[in-house]
């Protein structure tokens, strides 16, 4: 009695089976842009409509190798904001920390300055941003500064936007040159520029010239 052996049966197909060119168009399509502002801090409830906190995707979680290819696409395709103070200032701080080397993949940034009243603690005054952008292997400020909340314009912030936008400009070219080859200042030089940025917001706005 003759008895038949069982066909081997090939593994299912999986991402790690494809050609990596292909991989690499699936993992831009799943971690295309997304559809609201990632930021590197907890939310407040009023700004999850409009906001979205910066979590690395489940993709990415896979496995190492599906990690390594896809988590560049993440942070290249995003953009993402950093807030200058107080907790959420201190949660930008832990999550760029966290990335690591990955930080050499950031694209794209918007910084957040709040308004600050002189001679108070600036509460309740709103918020001044400022883009960055990674091009032509150098970080450039973007030309205008916007305002970010849905309170009223306070009185002097035309001038205040221009001073923080000029500051960064500054900054940037400052940390470009100390802190890093080619232009890329990395988590240190971030961290420097933001520090320095609402510091000297604050003192320039008490002081004579920024009343």
């Amino acid at each position: 009695m003759f008895s038949l052996l069982p066909i081997p049966s090939s593994p299912p197909p999986s991402l790690l089976t494809l050609p990596p060119e292909l991989r690499l168009q699936i993992f831009a399509l799943a971690l295309s842009p997304y559809p609201k502002t990632l930021v590197t801090f907890h939310l407040d409830p009023y700004q999850r409509e409009d906001y979205v906190e910066a979590t690395q995707p489940a993709l990415t979680r896979v496995s190492r190798q599906l990690r390594a290819e896809a988590l560049p696409l993440f942070y290249q395709q995003n953009s993402f904001v950093l807030h200058s103070e107080g907790k959420k200032g201190d949660e930008r701080e832990r999550w760029f920390r966290g990335m690591g080397i990955w930080v050499e993949e950031l694209r794209t940034l918007e910084m957040w300055v709040r308004f600050w009243k002189r001679g108070g603690d600036g509460r309740g005054g709103g918020i001044v941003g400022v883009g960055l952008k990674w091009e032509g292997g150098r970080w450039r400020v973007g030309e205008v500064w916007r305002w970010v909340c849905n309170v009223r314009k306070p009185a002097g912030l035309e001038r205040d936007g221009e001073w923080i936008l000029k500051e960064m400009v500054r900054l940037i070219g400052e940390a470009s040159q100390l802190c890093g080859r080619g232009g890329e200042i990395g988590v240190e030089g971030h961290g420097d520029v933001v520090r320095r940025l609402r510091e000297g917001y604050v003192e320039w706005k008490n002081g004579r010239d920024g009343g």
